[in-house]
């Protein structure tokens, strides 16, 4: 039997330090755009890959641009409850790759590596934890059972315990500045 894993890349347009970051130009084509571009050699019959994002006006452009254009799965719903658009889709799958849209230089070969990780260790949670190449896999019944915190809801997943922590510089973009970066 197969495993069913969904990749979903939370996108909105509401960013408070960057308003409209997934939609800024990144190599002439807009940021989530790009991502997408880089994960899409992840999808096949059982890896699917979902952009998820709010139903406020704003983020009409990324359902009906590059959502509907693209030819890409997309999921609306509750702007501040984030966890609750994570558990309208999950349970049709097994495995949960939670992405954020301000991460373009992921690949789809950084997302196997942890999906890969994730199958040889086990468990409920296995975390790349690098700023810009975030990837997060759960369990789907693990993602169900998340305690449903205000923390929880607008961040998904629990926050990590100890752990060991390599730093690097950021990859992420936040705000302009880093996008020219």
């Amino acid at each position: 039997m197969s495993i069913k894993i969904i990749a979903i890349i939370q996108a909105r347009m509401g960013s408070k330090r960057f308003p409209g970051k997934v939609m800024a130009d990144l190599g002439g084509k807009p940021m989530l755009r790009f991502m997408l571009d880089r994960l899409r050699p992840l999808e096949d019959d059982d890896t699917h890959l979902w952009v998820l994002t709010t139903t406020e006006p704003a983020d009409d452009v990324i359902s009906d641009c590059l959502c509907h254009n693209e030819v890409i799965r997309c999921y609306r719903g509750s702007e501040r409850d984030v966890l609750s658009r994570f558990r309208a889709i999950a349970p049709d799958y097994d495995v949960i790759v939670r992405l954020t849209g301000d991460c373009p230089l992921l690949t789809a070969g950084i997302v196997r590596y942890v999906l890969d990780a994730h199958e040889e260790f086990g468990g409920d949670y296995t975390a790349l934890q690098v700023d810009g190449l975030n990837v997060q896999v759960y369990e789907s019944d693990a993602l169900m059972r998340i305690e449903s915190t205000t923390w929880s809801r607008e961040h998904v997943g629990p926050p990590l315990g100890e752990c060991h922590v390599v730093f690097l510089p950021s990859l992420s973009v936040d705000t302009p500045e880093d996008l020219e970066r």
